[in-house]
């Protein structure tokens, strides 16, 4: 099975997940199969069209054939196509399952319901029948029927992708962070299922969970040690947990990899500014800042590295480009704040500060919010 066919699409701050759709019958090896369940929707239709021609009784191809009609805006014949799979005819688990899902998809859930029911009574530990079957309860909100399901296909298979995505958007009912052991299940069981991990970890980031986001980096890392992207943001995080030495380690490894990584460049600053390190600071700003002029965090550092040299001009000059760039830059504001009270800009601080100040107040909302909020759902 293809990690693909279930990863559909994650917000970075909702973790928002789409039903699973089975593949269990595609040869993994099958561009044509490949093409037919990923991509744009117009080349998915060419792809489908062409693999339900070449194999016409496989009905998992027809509904893929359907799911990508009703991708291109053609529901019509998406629904027609569901129909000729929901009434070929079924005697064996398998055909119930197929039956069930098509049934789904042209939202004839009790016709649906009946067919998994069947399946299961044909085949009571068939892990993709119950995975369907959680997936109906779940839009009926019965949540517990669905995590019983759920939990009983893991015993069978613990590693099912599908299974573990599921059962994260489920978890996720409860908050982010009840979701993240069935996503790093699913991350160690699948190569491309690390990729689920980093916009959690981003997520984790802005909620200010550092121990997590940390730990998920990690787990990123062990599968992709020269990922630069992922070498920064946990070098970003060992600065604010205080572990320079592995933070440098990070950046440096990152810079090893990509050069031209301002977020790497920009994070080793700081740490020379903290090891009183300021000309190598200086150097690793101005060269974040020569790859992207509008890079924020590198104006900001360099600006408030100048300002303690004494240049509130250059200070001043860099803390405009920062806010020009992310308005919402909250130690740039206090920057810009400090700058205006040391050249006498009273009203102008204040104006600074008490914005920084609301922005911080809505952060801490925003992250007390995500973390009583249900995220995950269908």
């Amino acid at each position: 099975m293809r990690i693909k066919r279930w990863l559909t699409a994650i917000a970075i701050a909702a973790f928002v997940v789409a039903p699973p759709v089975r593949a269990d019958d595609v040869q993994p090896d099958d561009p044509l199969a490949d093409a037919c369940h990923d991509g744009p929707p117009e080349g998915r239709l060419d792809a489908c069209r062409r693999l339900v021609a070449r194999t016409p009784d496989d009905r998992e191809a027809r509904i893929a054939l359907g799911d990508a009609q009703k991708a291109v805006g053609d529901t019509d014949a998406a629904t027609a196509t569901w129909a000729s799979v929901a009434e070929a005819p079924a005697t064996t688990a398998r055909d119930f399952v197929l039956r069930a899902a098509a049934l789904e998809r042209a939202w004839k859930r009790d016709a649906a319901r009946r067919a998994i029911d069947r399946a299961l009574e044909l085949a009571p530990d068939d892990t993709d029948a119950l995975a369907l079957r959680a997936d109906l309860r779940m839009a009926d909100g019965d949540a517990d029927g669905a995590r019983a399901d759920l939990d009983r296909g893991l015993a069978i298979d613990p590693a099912s992708p599908g299974l573990l995505l599921q059962r994260a958007r489920l978890a996720g009912a409860e908050g982010p962070r009840a979701a993240i052991p069935y996503f790093e299940r699913l991350a160690a069981v699948s190569p491309e299922g690390v990729t689920i991990l980093r916009p959690i970890a981003e997520a984790m980031e802005k909620m200010g969970d550092r121990e997590t986001a940390l730990r998920l980096w990690d787990q990123i890392l062990e599968k992709s040690p020269d990922d630069a992207a992922a070498l920064a943001r946990r070098g970003a995080l060992r600065i604010g947990a205080r572990r320079l030495a592995e933070a440098r380690a990070d950046f440096d490894r990152a810079l090893a990899v990509d050069p031209r990584s301002v977020r790497a460049l920009s994070g080793r600053g700081v740490v020379n500014v903290i090891a009183d390190r300021d000309d190598e600071a200086q150097r690793d700003f101005e060269a974040a800042l020569a790859i992207d002029p509008r890079y924020a965090a590198a104006a900001c550092n360099l600006g408030a590295l100048q300002f303690m040299r004494g240049d509130r001009k250059e200070a001043m000059r860099l803390a405009e480009i920062a806010l020009a760039s992310d308005p919402d830059l909250v130690s740039a504001l206090h920057l810009r704040a400090r700058l205006h009270a040391a050249n006498g800009a009273q009203d102008l601080a204040a104006v600074d500060l008490e914005r920084a100040e609301r922005l911080d107040r809505i952060e801490r909302l925003r992250r007390e919010s995500a973390e009583q909020t249900p995220t995950l759902g269908r």
